[in-house]
């Protein structure tokens, strides 16, 4: 397994990133509901995954920020 790597973003990178999590799942809306399969096809990954991913951020932004 690789090590993990630590990085800087700035505020600007984080909202992208942040932005970019939250805007993909409305992509693979149907007239029948979200398309788990669809997006899991194309991203390869749980939309769960990108839901944590984003809700992490937003916590530890939160976290680093508060006095």
């Amino acid at each position: 397994m690789p090590e993990p790597r630590e990085f800087t973003l700035t505020s600007r990178e984080l909202h992208v990133v942040h932005a970019a999590l939250t805007a993909v799942a409305p992509m693979f809306l149907t007239n029948r509901g979200f398309s788990e399969e669809g997006f899991y096809n194309r991203t390869g990954f749980f939309r769960e995954n990108f839901d944590a991913m984003a809700s992490n951020i937003i916590s530890a932004v939160s976290e680093a920020t508060t006095p």
